[in-house]
């Protein structure tokens, strides 16, 4: 989580794919009409590399080609090299793990091919290297089958909580009264988010329901508008999702909102921005500091301003404490 304070730094700072289960019965999670919803069940795939060895059948001969991949049943796999094109297609037959391999030679000057067509039984899971063909000067094209077992994947309950579609993200202009531009926020990854705007207030708002809070706001399009007490109000703009970052889709959605008096007076906090200001100002002379020109002027036109400005802001998660059971 960020936190963007903008008196103290704002301005100073500028492979295996799962298929469907053998068989005919209905998938994972779904009802047979006559047993019920059935048992996720395994399922299998192969993964396939095609390859050469030259005639010593060394390692250091050992060339790929066509790639790899995998294949469950109900799918296919096709490898091609300049030499072959080897399509693998599991069988389905209860009880066993079979493939289909299909062997095509490609152009006049290749490998002779041993079987156009076999199959393959890999129910003992064990991998098995089968000859595709031979070439004139004793290279030999090999295929790699490696059988897998994919598990189950067991359906769980859904929990919204996990997306956490309540966390916001801010980089955000922040406007009071809908003609003050009081700042820019950068902060994120909170469900709470709170801005302290000297004479306007100290707000907390968020899309969960909160203790203590009224329904004084709303998100929509990514955009906030939340309204005080005394009818001030707050307007914050590219509102996006922590999870997804980009604006939450739908609404607009209600904001919960505690509006509290903020934390200094318009007056305190000019007096605050001098301070800082000289202070700054002395650190720059002694050269243990190095403050661009133009960050001083938007300080001394703060310290100097009665319009509202940003003093504080910040994010952070919401806790039990804080929201309505």
């Amino acid at each position: 989580m960020r936190s963007t304070h903008i008196l103290l730094s704002g301005w100073v700072m500028a492979l295996a794919i799962a298929c469907p289960a053998m068989g005919q019965e209905a998938p994972a999670g779904i009802s047979s009409g006559q047993n019920g919803p059935s048992a996720p069940k395994r399922t299998y795939s192969v993964n396939a590399k095609l390859f050469s060895l030259g005639s010593d059948q060394s390692i250091e001969s050992y060339r790929g080609h066509g790639g790899s991949g995998s294949a469950g049943p109900g799918g296919t796999l096709v490898l091609e090299s300049p030499q072959f094109r080897v399509t693998i297609t599991p069988v389905p037959r209860d009880g066993t793990f079979v493939v289909a391999v299909q062997v095509e030679t490609s152009g006049a000057n290749t490998p002779v091919a041993e079987e156009q067509k076999r199959e393959v039984d890999l129910t003992d899971l064990r991998p098995q290297t089968i000859q595709l063909g031979a070439a004139p000067d004793g290279s030999t094209y090999l295929l790699t089958l490696s059988p897998e077992v994919v598990e189950p994947q067991v359906p769980k309950q859904f929990n919204p909580a996990a997306f956490r579609l309540a966390s916001m993200n801010f980089i955000s202009r922040v406007i009071v009264n809908d003609r003050d531009y009081v700042g820019t926020v950068d902060m994120s990854d909170g469900e709470i988010a709170w801005l302290d705007i000297p004479g306007v207030g100290h707000v907390e708002f968020s899309l969960l329901h909160l203790k203590d809070a009224e329904p004084r706001g709303v998100l929509a399009a990514g955009q906030i508008e939340l309204t005080g007490p005394d009818g001030a109000t707050i307007s914050l703009s590219n509102v996006t999702s922590s999870t997804y970052r980009q604006h939450l889709p739908g609404g607009p959605y209600q904001l919960w909102v505690r509006w509290r008096t903020s934390t200094v007076t318009v007056a305190q906090f000019r007096e605050l921005a001098k301070q800082q200001l000289a202070e700054i100002k002395q650190k720059g002379a002694a050269g243990e500091m190095y403050v661009p020109p133009q960050a001083l002027v938007q300080l001394e036109q703060m310290a100097a301003s009665d319009r509202p400005q940003i003093m504080a802001s910040g994010v952070r998660a919401a806790t039990a404490d804080d929201l309505v059971p």
